[in-house]
């Protein structure tokens, strides 16, 4: 589904984050991939689209306002969510 995953630091920082290079694709044809890929539809949930997976476990897009792109939010069981931001 994506052309590169990789492991980044940002400046001085010592937190890494995942970068994720999409191969060429937009961002849309990415978030259909996805949805296809799980057999699953988006469903607006405002401010974003979101699937929800069942036992507690939600994925959402949206626009990331501390950087002005897409992101994906993955959400767990026990209020665990992880982040991953779009290049």
């Amino acid at each position: 589904m994506t052309d590169v995953l990789e492991w980044k630091k940002k400046g001085s920082s010592n937190i890494g984050q995942f970068a994720v290079f999409l191969g060429g694709k937009s961002v849309d044809e990415f978030f259909d991939l996805l949805a296809l890929k799980l057999g699953k539809t988006w469903m607006p949930c405002p401010p974003a689209l979101c699937i929800d997976m069942g036992n507690g476990v939600a994925i959402s897009h949206y626009i990331d306002a501390s950087f002005n792109g897409p992101a994906i939010l993955i959400v767990l069981p026990g209020g665990h969510k992880f982040k991953v931001r779009l290049q």
